[in-house]
């Protein structure tokens, strides 16, 4: 993810859409959305909405 941030991002987004209990109920993607809006200089709008869905602040 240190090299491909936005991708990372797209890619949580994407799974999300796809199979959003598996990215929000799962507490190792959670974390893994949170490291995405950590390395994100300015999260986007779907980041940070995927981020408060998993009840993380962005």
């Amino acid at each position: 993810m240190t090299r491909r941030k936005e991708t990372a991002a797209e890619s949580l987004i994407e799974a999300a859409r796809l199979a959003p209990e598996e990215v929000v109920g799962r507490q190792s993607t959670v974390g893994l959305v949170a490291d995405a809006v950590g390395a994100t200089p300015a999260p986007g709008g779907d980041l940070r909405r995927l981020a408060a869905r998993c009840g993380l602040p962005a």
